[in-house]
């Protein structure tokens, strides 16, 4: 297939001026919003060391991270695929202390796969905020409302919260006593939500009948979380005691956010696991109306900063600034356009000192350079011209 010189890498894409002058207004809102919150902005370098960037995120994401041969050190520096390693590691060690910290980020993150149909980005502008040093329900509860906010700062409204519990698998996995391949295979089993093909691979691992009948019941169990809560207490926590805790924690963040958005639906499936190697405890995903896939991710995950030598409490949650963009009803704002015909007397200090002004007053001034620029073809509503009067703008039209 013929590549010309134009073409951008397949999943890698660019932003015009419209869709980046309403990116960038998205940013400039979500800033400010998160600040408001007392959430510190926080710019990690696009490239680290590997050993910093694959901390705690599991072979899903690790093998996102594109990898180059540093030439100071002779070692090997990865471009971020996910920022939290980093932010992980500002929390650890530029910013140490025990209390609690607040950070919030925006910025490209670059994929080496994408999305396995291939239409994804493999750039995503990548948005998020993270909360270390409480391990309550309200830091989760805390984490969600700003998740909540932030969609509706950019009108892209969350319709649909999905909820899970990490520790469920963990749980299952170590009572099991599966290894690293095992688990695996029964997360990507669970994911297929089959109940044939689990009952199957539990008979061929030999898993012990108790952990098997509640592997086969977790698939059955999502939908209305009130729901599933109160059925899950009655059937799944004689199998797994120690659900108790997890079911009861999850019913109080749920009943927090109801309370604050009743119009957000809040299910539950506890078949879901995904990020089971990155998150420890509550994971959540957002939706909204009309598209299929979520739009914002989040939770628990308590070890990110083990590495780093200081495992505290974390919570969070991230989303494409990209997609948002697309999906967002509200449009930025027009300037107001003054166009300036070319003229080859260039020594006016009067039109110098009105465009001044028109500038600080927030018109975008545009000079003609050529003899035939006109108004129209530089998208300008106005013309500043020299009347009696001094130099005055008028309509493009008139």
């Amino acid at each position: 297939m013929t590549t010309f010189a134009w073409q951008l890498p397949k999943g890698l894409d660019e932003l015009l001026p419209e869709q980046a002058r309403q990116l960038e207004q998205h940013r400039q809102a979500l800033l400010w919003l998160t600040d408001s919150w007392g959430y510190d902005y926080v710019i990690p370098p696009f490239a680290e060391f590997m050993d910093v960037l694959s901390v705690g995120i599991g072979q899903d994401i690790a093998s996102e991270i594109f990898q180059v041969a540093d030439n100071h050190s002779d070692k090997m520096l990865g471009i971020r695929a996910d920022m939290t390693p980093q932010v992980a590691r500002i929390d650890a060690h530029k910013l140490y202390h025990q209390g609690i910290n607040r950070f919030c980020y925006l910025g490209t993150v670059l994929l080496a796969r994408g999305s396995a149909d291939g239409l994804g980005s493999r750039s995503p502008f990548q948005f998020g905020a993270e909360l270390y040093g409480e391990s309550s329900n309200a830091a989760d509860i805390e984490i969600i409302e700003l998740l909540l906010a932030s969609m509706a700062t950019v009108e892209v409204p969350i319709a649909l919260l999905d909820f899970g519990h990490v520790g469920i698998f963990h749980h299952i996995t170590q009572q099991a006593e599966l290894n690293r391949s095992q688990t695996r295979q029964l997360y990507e089993i669970l994911q297929g939500k089959s109940a044939s093909d689990l009952e199957n691979w539990t008979q061929h691992n030999k898993i012990s009948t108790d952990i098997s009948q509640l592997l086969i019941k977790l698939l059955g169990f999502y939908g209305e979380a009130g729901e599933v809560l109160n059925r899950a207490e009655i059937e799944l926590v004689p199998l797994l005691p120690s659900m108790d805790g997890m079911i009861k924690n999850l019913r109080a963040i749920i009943q927090s956010i109801k309370i604050n958005h009743p119009t957000v639906e809040c299910q539950i499936d506890f078949a879901e696991h995904k990020g089971y190697r990155y998150h420890t405890g509550v994971v959540f995903a957002a939706y909204t109306h009309d598209h299929g896939a979520e739009i914002a991710r989040g939770g628990r995950y308590d070890k990110i900063g083990e590495a780093f030598g200081r495992a505290r409490p974390a919570t969070g949650f991230s989303a494409d600034l990209k997609t948002l963009m697309r999906l967002s009803k509200a449009q930025a704002p027009a300037k107001e356009s003054v166009f300036i015909p070319y003229t080859k007397d260039t020594a006016d200090n009067e039109k110098v000192e009105k465009i001044i002004e028109l500038r600080a007053q927030g018109h975008r001034v545009i000079q003609g350079l050529q003899a035939d620029e006109t108004a129209q073809n530089n998208n300008c509503q106005h013309i500043l011209e020299k009347q009696q009067s001094g130099w005055q703008i008028r309509p493009a039209s008139s």
